[in-house]
């Protein structure tokens, strides 16, 4: 009964699919070593940082372009405006803030927004040429915005400016 009861066990026992996996034992030629895994998250490491690298570069970049655009549109809207200013109305002005300018100046007046936070606009307003030896007078209209960088907390400065030309009658 013995031999009866061993036989009865060996066509019970099945193997599981793990059973039947063939493991490496010394075979150069089947998975990966160690040493190849270690390498390999050191390339995957220095691919991965030098991507992350990349996208806050781009994501740097795209913050200081969009602050330029808005300096450039502010700087460009105000002097449009202050170009159709009647020059019999033109008082020469150091540079001032934008709350601080003569009524001709005003953001207000010329119908054209303040600057919003953290841009700061200063307008200046020199004379050139008031003898009139170069088909003068001239006006320079410079517009100086300044803001604080988000990303550097730096203050940065985007200037620009314009002539006016004709008679002071």
């Amino acid at each position: 009964m013995p031999a009866n009861k061993h036989n009865l066990a060996n066509k019970t026992l099945r193997r599981l699919p793990a059973d039947k996996i063939a493991y490496r034992k010394g075979d150069s030629k089947c998975g990966f070593s160690l040493v190849e895994i270690m390498v390999g998250l050191v390339i995957l490491a220095s691919v991965a940082g030098s991507i992350f690298s990349a996208f806050s570069a781009s994501k740097s970049l795209l913050v200081s372009s969009r602050e330029i655009s808005i300096a450039t549109s502010l700087a460009g809207s105000y002097l449009a405006a202050a170009s159709a200013i009647p020059l019999k109305d033109v008082t020469v002005f150091a540079p001032t803030d934008e709350n601080e300018l003569p009524e001709p100046f005003k953001p207000a007046s010329l119908n054209i927004m303040a600057s919003p936070e953290p841009f700061k606009r200063s307008v200046s307003l020199l004379a050139l040429d008031q003898a009139g030896l170069e088909g003068g007078p001239f006006y320079q209209i410079r517009v100086e915005i300044t803001w604080q960088r988000k990303e550097t907390g730096s203050t940065a400065i985007y200037n620009s400016s314009t002539l006016l030309q004709g008679n002071a009658e």
